[in-house]
């Protein structure tokens, strides 16, 4: 009797055969290199999905349906069913796993997908259409080294184990298809936009942020201001105060004041601080490190993760935390000594490092116990990351600054802090030396009690708006999109594991390469730029009803970790997404075409001149004349569209707009009018 073992890519099928072979295994190819034998075990692997979701219109009482007409949306299938994709090769493999499947001599399936929630269900599919029915088992391994993948199957367990993770990952890939298909097609058609829209519910949350961000950056309006200064001999001090840009005689005053003050160094202070190292990587983290050094994108960064984790050289690269668990102690102890580093680094149990409250199933990437050869240069960079984040953890040597805090005295007017910060070790910087921004900063000789020079002057200032999303900055968002200023590390991990994230560590990167190959953003170096396309498909959202806002998004993500932890079951959880979804199409509101779209946005309906675009509203021409008519572009924290402007300045009722705040914080939806006198707008509630 022999084991079939079934790898989720060649490449793994490869590692699990070499590690089978130190303990005896020899391995034969059979069939053209279809499947492997041995003595005890058969291996082949597939191509990551064989099988894929049917299309709409693939459903037999669909087939003779136009499915990109609103009145057959939306489509719900009864019972999900998937197709083979159409190619000879997969159609191949999938023939021979069939048949080995149901080979009596096989007693038993090993389910060898990737150790996370798509791995699970790609193997899952393939032994549900195949019909299997032998005993199925499930390894999991964190590295691909020989002495892991042994390990892993030696101690495997019934797939039925992994029973919620299997539904977690038919949640999420159902709730998707329900989202996307439906609303790709109703957008499309209603706007008439070539080619097709594509409405996910993570692309649109994408796009939205981006959008967002972009359009507070080109509508934002800086404000000038005073600010009082001098600069003599090196020493900048920069009062608090500022005054508003008609109170220069103030700020002139202001200045005239300290200069006449005596300026004195009060106090000097010195102490030696340890600057802590960084954390290990998350494939966020590393894919912000990658492109900040090489100018990588993050579906790069994570395409050469994934080469490194299948060549056996890092753990596994899919993961959301910065953290080890508190049994890969031996395993660090073994890797430092495997790279002859144990001069340099040692162990170090400290809960910045190791928390298990922190995983929810792998851990941070770190080197294994392998030799790197053979790499591409893209291939050495990626690892080299790796590895020295893991030696700059582990550093024996602490990293070491002198910090020098001067407290500068101008008489009973005003106190001045200036701070240096000079290198006394560099310690684990050794292995990530520091950016620019945390670099040396000298403070002027100067001694206590010394009387200083000052020249204070009133210097013209202006506020910034804020700066356009970054591979960095996103990541973060997109991982913790209602993370705020003052969280907590344990506030944030709590927000991560529990759902509320918009996409997954396997799944962001790829989203936001197919965002920009559909035109909807760009990236250019580290920056992301919304692009018109992308202002159309939000647009279109909007003004159809169609939320992809991080609120939902994050709030359907969390709704499949809860069927995760059996809080809630997958068919309660697609009911409410298709009861929405319901709502929106019901309501086939109409829009503006994309092919006539104009930026006409109407005639004031208090005086009958134009309706312009200022910063903050949709207001008339004619303000300077007197007429007051205007519709602010944020109403109860909600942004309005031109188009739902337009909508309204016309006297017509916007569709239901979802997103209001109330004062008390609380969300809510109406619809917007002209008020009766046409002073203003306001909200209706009640009706659909």
């Amino acid at each position: 009797m022999r084991k079939f073992i079934i790898a989720e890519k060649p490449s793994l099928a490869k590692s699990i055969m070499s590690a089978l072979e130190t303990e005896g295994e020899r391995f034969s190819v059979e069939d053209k290199g279809e499947y492997y034998v041995s003595q005890n075990y058969y291996v082949t692997a597939v191509f990551g999905h064989l099988f894929e979701l049917k299309d709409i219109n693939d459903y037999g009482q669909n087939r003779n349906k136009n499915m990109w007409s609103v009145e057959n949306l939306p489509y719900f299938p009864a019972r999900f069913e998937y197709v083979l994709k159409d190619e000879g090769s997969v159609r191949k493999r999938y023939n021979t796993i069939k048949r080995l499947v149901n080979e009596p001599e096989v007693s038993e399936v090993i389910h060898c997908g990737d150790p996370d929630r798509e791995g699970q269900v790609i193997i899952d599919i393939v032994l549900e259409q195949a019909g299997c029915t032998k005993p199925v088992t499930r390894p999991l391994w964190r590295n691909l080294s020989a002495e892991e993948l042994c390990k892993a199957i030696k101690n495997r367990k019934p797939n039925d184990d992994y029973a919620s993770l299997r539904k977690e990952g038919q949640v999420r890939a159902y709730i998707d298809n329900d989202f996307g298909k439906n609303f790709s097609r109703y957008a499309t058609v209603k706007t008439g936009a070539k080619p097709a829209l594509n409405v996910g519910r993570v692309i649109g949350a994408i796009v939205t942020a981006i959008y967002e961000r972009e359009k507070e950056i080109s509508e934002f309006v800086p404000k000038k201001y005073y600010k009082v200064e001098s600069n003599v001999n090196g020493i900048k001090l920069t009062s608090k105060e500022k005054f508003e840009i008609e109170n220069n005689t103030d700020a002139k005053a202001y200045a005239d004041n300290l200069n006449d003050q005596t300026v004195i160094v009060d106090k000097i202070e010195e102490k030696e601080v340890k600057k802590n190292s960084p954390k290990l990587f998350s494939q966020t983290s590393l894919q912000a490190a990658l492109n900040k050094r090489y100018g990588y994108s993050p579906d790069k960064a994570l395409a050469l993760a994934q080469n490194l984790y299948e060549k056996g050289l890092t753990t596994y690269p899919r993961t959301n935390t910065e953290y080890l668990s508190d049994g890969e102690k031996a395993e660090v102890e073994k890797i430092i000594k495997y790279h002859e580093l144990a001069h340099d680094l040692t162990q170090k149990e400290l809960k910045s490092i190791y928390d298990d409250s922190k995983i929810e199933g792998h851990t941070a990437i770190i080197p294994t116990t392998k030799k790197a050869i053979e790499l591409t240069e893209d291939e050495q960079n990626c690892y080299g990351t790796i590895l020295n984040r893991f030696k700059a953890v582990f550093s024996k040597r602490n990293c070491i600054y002198n910090q020098t805090k001067a407290t500068i005295k101008a008489g009973q007017v005003e106190e001045f802090t200036i701070k240096g910060e000079t290198l006394v070790s560099a310690g684990w910087q050794v292995y990530e030396p520091p950016k620019d921004d945390d670099k040396e900063k000298v403070l002027p000789d100067i001694k206590e009690g010394e009387v200083l020079k000052v020249a204070f002057m009133p210097v013209l200032a202006e506020t910034k708006p804020p700066k356009s999303y970054t591979v960095e900055s996103l990541g973060k968002f997109l991982q913790n999109p209602f993370r705020k200023e003052l969280d907590t590390e344990d506030e944030i991990y709590k927000n991560i594991l529990s759902g509320v994230e918009i996409g997954t560590e396997a799944t962001r990167a790829g989203i936001i390469k197919k965002a920009i190959d559909k035109g909807y953003i760009s990236l250019k170096k580290s920056t992301y730029k919304i692009e018109e396309r992308g202002k159309q498909l939000i647009r279109a959202c909007d003004e159809l009803g169609i939320d992809v806002s991080k609120e939902k998004t994050a709030e359907m993500g969390k709704a499949t970790k809860d069927v995760y932890k059996g809080v809630r079951t997958i068919d309660e959880v697609l009911s409410q997404v298709r009861a929405e979804i319901k709502e929106v199409i019901k309501a086939n509101t109409k829009v503006t075409s994309m092919s006539t779209e104009s930026n006409e946005l109407g005639k004031c309906p208090v005086c009958g001149a134009n309706i312009i675009e200022s910063p903050k509203s949709y207001c008339c021409e004619n303000w300077k004349g007197g007429c007051e008519f205007k519709v602010w572009k944020t109403i109860c924290g909600k942004k309005i569209t031109p188009n739902q402007a337009t909508v309204i300045i016309s006297g017509k009722t916007t569709a239901l707009i979802k997103g209001f705040k109330s004062k008390q914080g609380k969300p809510f939806a109406a619809k917007l009018k002209l008020k009766a006198d046409k002073t203003g707008v306001e909200f209706e509630f009640g009706k659909k």
